[in-house]
């Protein structure tokens, strides 16, 4: 988080409507969507996330010639050693609640089949999960390398791997002249693709909260940084 960042977030605590006039409404509705992502985290990589990403979008929809841009530029910032207390209450002002704050609920073992169930087993919620990314369209390693010309095994491309070890590669990681998106391949690195690639896949092929949508369905028509913004703020929080 930079001293802009720093400045962004400090402006929009003290005086948010100030800086909210400052947007369009769509702008406005996107930032509180994002605010709102402050109640789906509890720990302070998580809050910083959010906070980046909130920066980013604000810095990112105001003109460059804007006056508070200039402002934020040319002051000094707020000493950094306040952030985590910063963000916190951002965080409490918009919905987070800090885990002693929060209501426990008493967990029961889930009862085990008797052996007149065992045959007749519902999927497991990983096997539903699991089923839906790989329905998507996907290539095999085999089409990556002979077809698209690219290597399969590249270390920023999402490969998941079939019960019986057939290896598929979702298909919009791969641009109509067949090489990789290099967005893509970039938030594949912040969402570490090559140590969780269902974690990776389940980001892009699921709906998400801030985007309304699935990330790929939106890639090229959303603004990149937009895109890159949501993903850190799942990815920098791991």
């Amino acid at each position: 988080m930079d001293d802009i960042d720093l400045s962004i977030l400090t402006d929009l605590e003290s005086h948010p409507d100030e800086l909210r006039e400052r947007l369009t409404e769509a702008d406005r509705e996107q930032l509180d969507r994002l605010l709102g992502l402050f109640g789906n985290v509890s720990d302070e990589e998580g809050l910083r996330a959010i906070g980046l990403a909130v920066a980013s979008h604000v810095r990112s929809r105001l003109p460059a010639d804007d006056p508070a841009l200039r402002q934020w530029r040319s002051t000094m910032a707020p000493d950094r050693a306040a952030a985590p207390g910063l963000l916190r209450r951002m965080a409490v002002r918009h919905g987070h609640r800090p885990a002693a704050a929060r209501p426990t609920t008493a967990r029961r073992a889930a009862p085990r089949p008797g052996p007149e169930q065992q045959g007749s087993l519902a999927p497991s919620p990983w096997d539903l999960i699991r089923d839906r990314l790989l329905s998507a369209t996907s290539l095999s390693e085999t089409q990556v390398r002979d077809v698209l010309g690219q290597d399969p095994r590249h270390p920023h491309l999402i490969r998941l791997t079939r019960k019986g070890g057939e290896v598929r590669l979702p298909s919009f990681q791969f641009q109509e002249d067949c090489t990789p998106v290099p967005l893509v391949l970039a938030i594949n690195e912040v969402l570490r693709a090559s140590k969780d690639p269902w974690g990776a896949a389940d980001w892009w092929l699921g709906r998400n909260y801030w985007l309304g949508t699935a990330p790929a369905e939106v890639l090229g028509s959303v603004p990149d940084d937009e895109l890159m913004a949501a993903a850190r703020a799942v990815g920098e929080g791991d």
